[in-house]
């Protein structure tokens, strides 16, 4: 008997963050951060990881910081998935923003992110 992989929660509402752009009317989505794929979410963790060790070192620090201390290599790669990330849920989307809008807009997500882990039943199967 073949094992059937269940689906992504990725698309149920409920496991996204919803934002607006300025002079839009339309709402854009991406799931948060535990419902990404794994081939972004794995690098994505491993340059958290080292924000959280610039965060330890020095508790004055708050992310946005600490981040100035990532190694050069470590803050390009941060940039490149950031941008992988709105274009495979917001496909040219990023393209239209300045980097104050995405730095805004990640931010709300990866902390919104943390706080609906286990949030409800449905979110957290």
């Amino acid at each position: 008997m073949t094992f059937e992989v269940p689906q992504s929660r990725a698309s149920v509402k409920q496991n996204q963050f919803e934002f607006k752009m300025p002079g839009r009317q339309k709402k854009y989505r991406m799931p948060y951060m535990q419902f990404i794929t794994n081939g972004l979410r794995d690098p994505l963790i491993e340059v958290f990881r080292e924000l959280r060790e610039h965060m330890k070192a020095d508790a004055d620090l708050d992310a946005q910081e600490a981040a100035k201390h990532l190694s050069q290599d470590t803050q390009l790669r941060m940039q490149e998935l950031t941008r992988e990330i709105f274009e495979k849920y917001n496909p040219g989307l990023y393209a239209d923003m300045d980097q104050q809008q995405v730095a805004a807009v990640f931010n709300a997500w990866a902390s919104e992110s943390q706080t609906t882990v286990g949030k409800s039943s449905a979110s957290s199967s």
